[in-house]
């Protein structure tokens, strides 16, 4: 199309000097240079409104795909955010960001404290008696806790088993405590516990 637009005013330009060669015979020759430079200026006007046409044209283009990618992606950031569309129970699905961090805050408080650096004093009985490192602590009898080994797995580091608390020493004392198994013991893990000597 943009060569048959610059053909035809190729064409219009070698009219307009043959039109002017012409008219020159009748107008004088100032009138005559007016017309070719008004025609040949509406010839230039014409081809630079053709191409800026096409410019925005291609650009339009472009903004319209850039918009519809714009408005895919964030309809996926909303659905990646806040989920999907809610089930019988309220619940969205798949789950958005939003609400898995609301569980994960859930099951961090959950979990309860962590306590590193405790030392097994020794087992007897099935009861373990231990020495933390601080006193605050916040143990009372009663707590379950899910005991592992900081050793490295390489080196037989590994989950212990899960314990409750059984005493806690007071004053000075109350870095010791004792606790036994909540739920049954096998073999293996009794002989883990009684070889872990901490932390």
């Amino acid at each position: 199309m943009a060569l048959v637009l610059e053909i035809l005013l190729g064409v219009a330009v070698l009219a307009s000097f043959l039109i002017a060669y012409w008219s020159a015979r009748n107008w004088p020759i100032y009138q005559v240079v007016l017309v070719v430079f008004v025609f040949l200026g509406t010839v230039a006007f014409f081809y630079l409104a053709a191409r800026t046409l096409a410019t925005h044209n291609a650009w339009r283009t472009v903004v319209n795909r850039n918009t519809a990618q714009l408005e895919q992606l964030e309809k996926e950031t909303k659905l990646l955010r806040e989920g999907g569309p809610k089930d019988e129970q309220g619940v969205p699905n798949p789950k958005g960001v939003e609400q898995l961090h609301r569980e994960l805050q859930s099951l961090t408080v959950d979990r309860g404290g962590a306590l590193f650096d405790v030392t097994v004093d020794g087992v007897a009985d099935g009861v373990a008696q231990l020495t933390l490192a601080s006193a605050d602590h916040g143990l009372v009898p009663g707590t379950v806790l899910f005991v592992f080994s900081q050793t490295p797995k390489s080196e037989e580091g590994r989950y212990l088993g899960e314990f409750k608390v059984v005493s806690v020493g007071e004053g000075e004392e109350a870095v010791k405590v004792s606790i036994e198994p909540n739920l049954p013991l096998s073999e293996a893990q009794s002989q883990r516990l009684a070889a872990a000597g901490g932390p």
